[in-house]
């Protein structure tokens, strides 16, 4: 028996338009892409020598470094390039009014303190569910995180990102750092981790999205409605208030 594909038609890249996106943030005067000239340059170059934009690539002052932790270490701020983001389950699956079936972690965030962020710590409910590869904030997440104070706090560039129907938008990424709090005490529990997130407006029925959390944590769900986490393979799972109706 034949199995069908799980993705019929494949969604295609569109370097050029990308490619013209990158070439008006050069043409701009928006100080958070004002230390990317040589990134942007690098990057145009790479995808007019055949790059197709799936791998993800960090560069700094134009130049590719192996990973974000190494990319971090440079005072210089980061791009990064590529890879495809979704965030599939966003009103697919969990409709506005039906939020509460979802599971719901409790972060701490803050802007990064060597981009220029003031130290300023928020704490929002995030939805979490594995549908999503790139964590997403409001911009008034941003606005009460000190963002507007920071005139040239770096994007790290723009992205597409694919929803559940297929379609797509563009958004600006960033950088910052959030930890896991625990809803009883709206103490912060683990390490920070810093990640790249997406500004969205704030809009009927949205909601924030986790990314990347299960590079940093083992999630599992038991029957009943509690959400585990722990924090490394050998540890025990810290039980949060995280409900599922």
């Amino acid at each position: 028996m034949e199995t069908k594909p799980l993705i019929p038609i494949p969604y295609v890249f569109d370097t050029k338009a990308h490619i013209a996106r990158l070439r008006a943030i050069l043409d701009s005067d928006n100080p958070r892409f004002a230390q990317h000239d040589a990134n942007i340059n690098a990057v145009i170059a790479m995808y007019e020598n055949g790059y197709d934009g799936r791998k993800t690539i960090y560069l700094i002052e134009g130049k590719q470094v192996g990973s974000l932790e190494e990319a971090l270490q440079h005072e210089a701020p980061v791009w990064i390039e590529g890879g495809i983001r979704r965030q599939v389950i966003n009103k697919a699956m969990y409709p506005y009014d039906h939020v509460d079936k979802a599971f719901q972690l409790l972060f701490q965030c803050r802007l990064l303190t060597a981009y220029g962020g003031p130290g300023t710590i928020i704490q929002i409910p995030v939805i979490h569910d594995t549908g999503s590869n790139i964590f997403s904030l409001f911009t008034e997440d941003f606005f009460d995180m000190g963002f507007l104070l920071i005139p040239r706090y770096p994007s790290t560039g723009p992205t597409g990102i694919l929803i559940a129907d297929g379609s797509a938008s563009v958004f600006d990424k960033y950088l910052v750092q959030w930890r896991l709090s625990d809803p009883g005490t709206n103490v912060g529990w683990s390490a920070w981790v810093t990640e790249e997130t997406i500004i969205r407006p704030a809009t009927p029925g949205s909601f924030r999205l986790t990314g990347m959390i299960h590079q940093n944590f083992f999630i599992g769900s038991g029957p009943g409605t509690a959400l585990s986490v722990a924090t490394g393979r050998n540890e025990l799972p810290v039980k949060l208030a995280c409900t599922r109706v």
